[in-house]
């Protein structure tokens, strides 16, 4: 593989895990939140 192929390969590849990164912390951010709420819920009954 040549020089500029090399790059274009690893910017591809640096691309599609900074995307699959973003979606990871977009997920677990929801879940976290939902966790959150499940706990407050569960507090607020116990009152």
């Amino acid at each position: 593989m040549n020089q500029v192929q090399q790059r274009v390969f690893q910017q591809a590849v640096q691309g599609a895990l900074g995307t699959l990164n973003s979606c990871l912390n977009t997920e677990l951010h929801f879940r976290t939140i939902r966790a959150n709420i499940g706990i407050l819920g569960s507090l607020e009954w116990k009152r």
